[in-house]
């Protein structure tokens, strides 16, 4: 299958290991004894939980080189093959079995896997559908079609999918994290969590239960046992990173900023190249006061992930206090040039270019935008105020006529900024403190406005 998830479970490496027939309660294996006369098996399933498939197919090719083995074994060989990402050479062996057995539902199932993990949806459905066909008991294939049809946001066949495994194994991992992602997904989080308290039963050291279960717990803003879950999912599996993302989230949540920190430390070790620890980390530094290693985070969000412009403002302000105007202005401008009807970019980047001594270029940035503003909006009377400087008055009583303080507060920073350019102190010092008054969180204007004033009052 491809990289999807239920809710957030691994599920196509769950349905890899089951279909290999081993139970996830072998997880860990490093801290079991190690019998001196395991079998094979147990071998590749330490290797397989270990995630070092490379190493279960050498065990396997130990175990078997000198018995070619029945069509059990050579099925065996293809999952072991499909699990360690070498596709073509399980093709090879599934369709050697499938040659002399059409029907066979082991080498059909492992055939609709291999069509998932190429991205081939249409043809897994329909393999998966021939096994149920088939063996309607066939309670792996049942299991990942209801993922597909989770996945696909449809809940009631999905349900029913799983439902039937339940019927056949009212222990079955994947059927009852399926039910509690089912149940999840339509804001049924009592009955989600129910289904997870039942896997967990089933498969105490499977860490993706506890990571959902962990996810209802906070929807249902039981955040001490989501805590719990997520600390118990890392205890059982440390080279997750998500686990340590979530963890930081809710620990932010929590108003433990410190813990959170740490984790999103970890989250970027495990994987420095995903780009939303960054970003969480990024706020938190910022929030201690450390501009510098704040804006690297967020100019590593942007070079990971471009298209998340919302990294664009957040980097811009940066800048901004760190009186880097000209790499601000570029900031804002991209942002701008994302969200087309958000004006105030526009305005922002036009600003910064005014800070950095770059009139002209200043001016031309906003000829060239303003025809995108609407006439009657507040931003349009702003630039064409930068534009045209006796346009003053008429902004002046715009701004005190307005109605809604954020407005207010907004406009009266585009207007202080100016005015500490042409060094009309005073009144620019006034409308600051008017702006910082204002409550008007999570704007651009807010923020910058307590820059200038705290840099104005440390002269």
């Amino acid at each position: 299958m491809k990289n999807r998830s239920l809710g957030f479970i691994c599920f196509g490496c769950m349905l890899l290991l089951i279909s290999l027939g081993f139970s996830c309660k072998t997880a860990n294996p490093s801290t079991r004894k190690t019998d001196a006369f395991e079998s094979p098996f147990e071998s590749i399933s330490n290797f397989l939980m270990l995630g070092k498939p490379d190493k279960a197919l050498e065990a396997y090719e130990k175990a078997f080189k000198e018995k070619p083995g029945d069509t059990e074994t050579q099925l065996l060989y293809a999952r072991l093959l499909l699990f360690a990402g070498k596709l073509k050479q399980a093709q090879d062996e599934i369709d050697g079995v499938l040659k002399q057995e059409p029907d066979n539902t082991g080498a059909l199932y492992n055939k609709a896997i291999l069509k998932g993990l190429e991205g081939d949806e249409k043809t897994q459905k329909a393999l998966l559908e021939r096994v149920i066909s088939l063996d309607p008991a066939h309670t792996d294939a049942l299991s990942a079609l209801g993922a597909i049809y989770l996945y696909d946001k449809d809940y009631k066949k999905a349900e029913g999918m799983f439902n039937k495994v339940v019927a056949a194994d009212n222990n079955n991992l994947v059927a009852l994290l399926g039910l509690g992602n089912v149940n999840y997904h339509q804001k049924k989080y009592k009955q989600a969590l129910q289904y997870m308290n039942k896997a967990i039963a089933a498969e105490p050291d499977y860490p993706f239960s506890y990571i959902d279960r962990a996810r209802a717990n906070r929807t249902l803003n039981h955040k001490e046992e989501a805590l719990a879950d997520l600390d118990k999912a890392i205890t059982l599996d440390n080279e997750y990173y998500y686990s340590y993302f979530d963890r930081g989230r809710l620990l932010l949540s929590m108003g433990k900023r410190d813990r959170a920190l740490q984790d999103f430390n970890t989250a970027i070790k495990l994987d420095p190249n995903n780009f939303v620890a960054y970003i969480f980390r990024a706020g938190i530094l910022e929030e201690k006061g450390l501009k510098a290693e704040s804006t690297r985070d967020y100019e590593k969000v942007i070079s990971l992930k471009p298209e998340y412009y919302f990294a664009y403002d957040s980097l811009a302000i940066l800048y901004y206090v760190q009186d880097r105007f000209l790499d601000s202005s570029k900031m804002f401008a991209k942002a701008a040039g994302y969200e087309k009807e958000k004006f105030s970019d526009i305005l922002l980047a036009a600003v910064t270019l005014k800070k950095a001594g770059k009139e002209k270029q200043a001016k031309e940035y906003l000829k060239s935008n303003l025809k995108n503003m609407p006439s009657g909006s507040w931003q349009y009377h702003i630039a064409r105020y930068y534009l045209e400087p006796s346009a003053e008055s008429s902004v002046l009583a715009m701004a005190n006529d307005e109605k809604i303080p954020r407005v207010r507060a907004q406009m009266l920073f585009y207007l202080a900024v100016n005015f500490l350019l042409q060094n009309k102190k005073h009144s620019a010092v006034t409308f600051l403190q008017e702006v910082v008054d204002t409550d008007a969180w999570g704007y651009p204007e807010r923020r910058l406005a307590r820059y200038e004033l705290d840099k104005f009052s440390a002269k």
